[in-house]
């Protein structure tokens, strides 16, 4: 709900962005759609597994597999922000060297 409510604010800044930079936000945003969706496959994989999973040997690589799904969707939120936060530096960049 975060990304979305970034998203509905950081639209105004998009708007008053140059084409190059809009084209590189979207190509990042794009890019973390995708990784998202793979994730997420990944994780119902690895959830499934471990759930039908009887040997205690696998049973606790299936766990830290799933950690690291975990860690990587808690990861993957910050690519978003980050790509928000430099095209805001970027459009504010601009404007300063019009200003001057």
């Amino acid at each position: 709900m975060f990304l979305l409510g970034m998203g509905a604010a950081a639209t105004f800044t998009l708007i008053k962005m140059s084409p190059l930079v809009l084209v590189i936000v979207a190509t990042t945003f794009f890019l973390t759609a995708i990784a998202a969706m793979s994730l997420f496959v990944l994780y119902k994989k690895v959830r499934g597994e471990h759930k039908h999973e009887a040997i205690v040997n696998n049973a606790a690589f299936n766990m830290s597999l799933e950690k690291a799904a975990n860690d990587l969707f808690s990861m993957l939120s910050n690519v978003a922000e980050k790509g928000a936060e430099a095209g805001a530096l970027y459009t504010w960049k601009q404007r300063k060297k019009l200003k001057v």
